[in-house]
């Protein structure tokens, strides 16, 4: 299958110019086990189907255009990975800190991206709708976030509990 877009060439853009962001990246065969973990743990199947973030089983999201901001809180000295969606490309990148993503994403065009854990106990996705959705103990973290509190944004389940 080709690839039609190449975000882990952008990140890898964005990543020359940040040379502080320590960053690995994943051999293919451990972006497949990644991805097959993140499948298996936040998908109604198990198995991918496209976009992912339509087949999560339990999430809560919110939508606001720079979200992914938020990163910055949220992801300080965490170790985490960061996925696309598959069929755009395969490649998975590991950060030693996740809060580095806000750089990075700030010198990247808009893409669909997956954010987790090697434990696999958190998923958070931003998509193309501008929608940060989270998964799994993410879940609470976005619940309990100041700014969507303070905004009154408006938080969205697919559970109701």
């Amino acid at each position: 299958m080709s690839t039609i877009f190449k975000h882990s060439s952008e990140v890898l853009d964005a990543l020359d110019n940040l040379p502080q962001v320590n960053y690995s990246l994943l051999s293919h065969d451990d972006s497949r086990e990644a991805l097959a973990k993140l499948l298996g743990s936040f998908t109604q199947e198990g198995v991918y189907k496209y976009p992912i973030w339509e087949n999560l089983t339990d999430f809560v999201s919110v939508q606001y255009e720079y979200a992914w901001e938020w990163f910055g809180e949220m992801l300080v000295d965490r170790e985490v990975l960061l996925l696309f969606e598959p069929e755009d490309d395969w490649q998975v990148f590991k950060f030693s800190n996740g809060a580095d993503l806000v750089d990075v994403f700030n010198n990247c065009y808009s893409f669909v991206f997956y954010i987790t854990t090697e434990s696999n106990n958190s998923l958070i996705c931003f998509n193309d709708h501008n929608f940060l959705i989270a998964s799994g103990d993410a879940k609470k973290w976005l619940v309990n976030f100041e700014t969507v509190k303070e905004n009154k944004l408006i938080l969205n389940t697919n559970k109701n509990d």
